[in-house]
């Protein structure tokens, strides 16, 4: 697992988490766990959880917009997760940080 946290020069209050796991694909470790499950988990009227992709992977994302929080986390051919959250920031710092993550590097690591 790599795990690195970043703040925006211009805001101190604005933080950003990065955690890049291998499972080794066995099932319950680790973030595989948690992906696997999230469907089944009800959100809160404030909050909002959806799928979708990041340069092709699948993707869950939850959004609390009023706690200014935004997270994803991404399966990389159900081996690598890389789960990215945003606090006191905007939706779209998670676009910024998907540019600069080379998922597919990654899933040429298995």
């Amino acid at each position: 697992m790599a795990t690195a946290d970043y703040t925006l020069k211009t805001d101190d209050t604005v933080v950003a988490q990065v955690v890049i796991q291998d499972t080794r694909g066995i099932e319950g470790a680790g973030y595989h766990e948690m992906w696997k499950n999230q469907m089944t988990i009800e959100t809160p009227p404030e909050m909002k959880m959806y799928t979708g992709t990041v340069d092709g992977y699948p993707a869950y994302f939850i959004e609390n917009n009023e706690a200014s929080e935004y997270t994803e986390i991404v399966s990389i051919n159900d081996r690598f997760f890389v789960y990215v959250m945003i606090e006191n920031g905007k939706p779209e710092y998670l676009t910024v940080f998907n540019s600069q993550i080379d998922f597919d590097g990654i899933a040429d690591l298995a």
